[in-house]
């Protein structure tokens, strides 16, 4: 599991999306643009920023992937396949929860340091 995890995390660099690099820029700046946000006018938020971006990314790759992993397995534990197969969309859940929570906290890293 542990090669998985930094496998995923190289291959954001080493295979680089150029879609979702030009997508995440689009909405970045029309972010900027609604926004206006200081950043102009405080250029340590810009390391903020990227700190922000690497922790996420940081995060997804040794904090979600075992959880996820963990979270099948106990379910794997207490259901058989046929029941989970039945019940996926309520059986995703848990998976879902683990998801939004640790991709949403390192995001709210500038916020607190602000």
């Amino acid at each position: 599991m542990a090669e998985e995890m930094v496998s995923f995390f190289l291959s954001w660099f080493a295979n680089p999306n150029l879609i979702g690099i030009g997508l995440a820029f689009a909405f970045g700046a029309i972010w900027l643009v609604g926004y206006w946000p200081p950043l102009f006018k405080e250029p340590w938020l810009w390391a903020v920023l990227f700190v922000s971006a690497v922790l996420s990314l940081t995060a997804v790759s040794f904090i979600q992937i075992p959880l996820q992993y963990l979270a099948g397995q106990a379910l794997g534990h207490f259901w058989s396949q046929e029941v989970l197969m039945r019940w996926i969309l309520l059986a995703g859940i848990p998976q879902v929860l683990l998801s939004g929570l640790v991709q949403e906290g390192p995001k709210l890293v500038p916020v607190v340091l602000w």
